[in-house]
């Protein structure tokens, strides 16, 4: 069996129920979540680290995975040779053991209301359908992508009007995912950046909920996913997009495609889940060799957080100063 610790910057977070019985076993491997081990196999560090950590590992065993795409950040260098290991979409990025794949972020539907773990969403049977259309955004505006998409999602609110709800923080606020999404025969989902093999929650809480998304981002998602399963939209082409949008629901694509929906959904449980992901990385990647102690440190350790420019600082008072003080 494999000891494998995962370190991330998101601690509070229940990662754990996506596994089976929320136990974090699956197949050959024990995952140990923000736990201090006295050892381990692996050492996976998703997103960041909140502090200095120890534990023994084989240093040629140690993982980064780098959860924001290049238009939102760009990691140290320095803090990227920790690892021998880095999983990323960014072609950029600076490291010598670079493997170009989707990054696993932990799905978000039932997270807030403790349930729809791994097991019940395995379990799940389709819900009542009896709305059609909804999106799940946030009022945030720090990039370009951000404005992008919330421009996009209001311009589609004023034309389809009370046939599309719109949810989200800041926005119309709901205290889960589930309950914008699986009342709902689709569901229009809009990454902030557009790059090979980035594609997040965003998309797989779509799936998780038995709802035909219709999808802006990755490029190449169509590797992941049977392409009757979704349909590709543009944000750069408003006309465009509610031409497939309404084409997919005058065609019924959500009960003609049902079976691709399922089989996306059965994709993210048990292929792109991060568990299911890393257990299969760690087994064909392994490296025997002696554990010996590593020290691992969060990147402030290395230098400030490099923000792309638009997070510059006067951008980050302008903001605060706008949304907390309305001056």
């Amino acid at each position: 069996m494999f000891k494998i610790k995962v370190s991330t910057n998101f601690p509070d977070w229940p990662f754990i129920r996506q596994t089976p019985k929320s136990e974090g076993m699956l197949g050959n491997c024990k995952f140990f979540i923000n736990q201090d081990i006295e050892d381990c196999d692996f050492w996976i560090v998703d997103g960041d680290l909140v502090k200095t950590e120890q534990t023994f590992c084989p240093k040629e065993n140690t993982i980064f995975i780098a959860g924001e795409p290049p238009t939102i950040k760009s990691y140290n260098k320095n803090f990227l040779n920790q690892f021998n290991y880095v999983i990323t979409c960014d072609k950029k990025l600076h490291h010598s053991n670079k493997f170009y794949n989707q990054q696993a972020i932990p799905w978000q539907i039932g997270a807030y209301i403790d349930k729809y773990g791994y097991d019940e969403l395995k379990s799940l049977k389709k819900p009542e359908k009896n709305r059609i259309i909804s999106v799940i955004t946030t009022n945030k505006d720090w990039t370009s992508g951000h404005k992008k998409r919330i421009e996009f999602i209001f311009k589609l609110k004023e034309y389809f009007g009370d046939s599309l709800d719109v949810f989200g923080r800041g926005i119309n606020e709901i205290r889960d995912k589930s309950m914008g999404i699986l009342s709902y025969k689709y569901s229009i989902a809009i990454e902030n950046s557009n790059f090979d093999n980035y594609w997040t929650e965003k998309l797989s809480d779509a799936f998780l909920g038995f709802s035909f998304p219709f999808y802006y981002g990755c490029p190449n998602i169509y590797d992941y996913f049977p392409q009757n399963s979704l349909r590709k939209i543009d944000i750069d082409d408003f006309d465009g997009s509610i031409k497939i949008i309404e084409k997919a629901i005058e065609d019924n694509c959500f009960e003609n495609h049902f079976n691709e929906i399922v089989e996306s959904r059965l994709l993210i449980l048990d292929k792109y889940n991060f568990f299911s992901m890393m257990a299969g990385f760690c087994n064909k990647y392994y490296k025997k060799s002696e554990k010996i102690k590593i020290l691992l440190k969060p990147e402030r350790n290395f230098e400030k957080y490099n923000f792309k420019k638009y997070f510059n600082c006067k951008k980050i008072f302008l903001y605060v100063k706008k949304r907390f003080f309305n001056k």
